[in-house]
């Protein structure tokens, strides 16, 4: 049974671990915000309470973006039958959900949304979602890119890290396309295409030279290990690489262009100095 009730009414599950809430997604918070809540939380009977209270089963992160959004109701659907074990699976569930690499060129929109209608300063955007300000603004400039190479980032087919880059200059449609085409067909890393943006042909040949070699010395990597790369790039917003050898471990490295772009990957790991 669907029905509207109070949002306070909701309460988070004791079996749920102890740790932070699943904040919504940009996308979610701004879709909650322009449409309400379409999609109904499951919740639990809470017994013996006056008025009747409800168990939070699935749906945190709309829950969540409910009460950000200063929503007084949220849609629940009751049921009574599902097991503690199916509790703890469903809230196992969301929190594997919840580390889904988001899209940039998403975020860009409802960064901008929230910005410019809802009036919500890029500091406290970036509060809401553990960036830094830098970050945020850095995702809006995406939107200056022309299309062609926003949907190249949509795609992931362009690198955020290399969009971003892009967006900070003011160059035409047909160059900002040759430069992300180059990009792309050449796989420059982004030292190389930072410098080629900036029109160092021959820095650019070299730094790609230099690349070369260095790929060209360790074991192909594994399509798993490729996809976890892009996946850590996306999510820090620097160009991550894993070189892992069979029985010996390996290294994690993260690359960044200035200390600006290092604060914001320390403030995303957690780091306070």
């Amino acid at each position: 049974m669907r029905k509207r009730v109070d949002i306070d009414l909701v309460e988070l599950s004791p079996l749920r671990p102890k740790r932070g809430g699943l904040k919504p997604s940009p996308r979610l918070l701004v879709s909650i915000m322009k449409y309400g809540i379409k999609t109904p939380v499951v919740v639990r009977t809470i017994p013996d309470t006056q008025p009747t209270h409800y168990e939070l089963v699935k749906g945190e992160a709309v829950w969540i973006g409910a009460q950000e959004a200063r929503l007084s109701q949220v849609l629940i659907v009751i049921n009574n039958d599902i097991s503690d074990a199916e509790v703890k699976d469903c809230i196992k569930g969301e929190c594997r959900q919840s580390l889904t690499v988001r899209n940039h060129m998403e975020d860009a929109e409802d960064f901008e949304y929230l910005h410019q209608i809802k009036k919500i300063s890029k500091t406290a955007i970036g509060i809401r979602f553990n960036l830094s300000r830098a970050d945020v603004s850095q995702t809006i400039r995406l939107l200056d890119l022309d299309f062609s190479i926003q949907e190249k980032v949509r795609s992931k087919e362009l690198p955020y890290t290399h969009a971003r880059i892009l967006a900070v200059k003011d160059l035409p449609a047909d160059q900002q396309l040759k430069l992300a085409t180059a990009a792309i067909k050449q796989n420059l890393r982004v030292k190389a295409f930072q410098a080629l943006l900036n029109g160092d042909k021959q820095k650019s040949r070299s730094v790609l030279k230099t690349a070369q070699v260095q790929n060209a010395v360790p074991a192909e990597k594994d399509r798993e290990t490729i996809k976890l790369e892009q996946a850590l790039s996306d999510l820090i917003g620097c160009r991550v690489e894993i070189d892992y050898q069979t029985g010996r471990g390996g290294d994690l490295k993260i690359h960044y262009d200035n200390l600006d772009i290092l604060d914001g990957v320390l403030e995303r790991l957690g780091y306070q100095p």
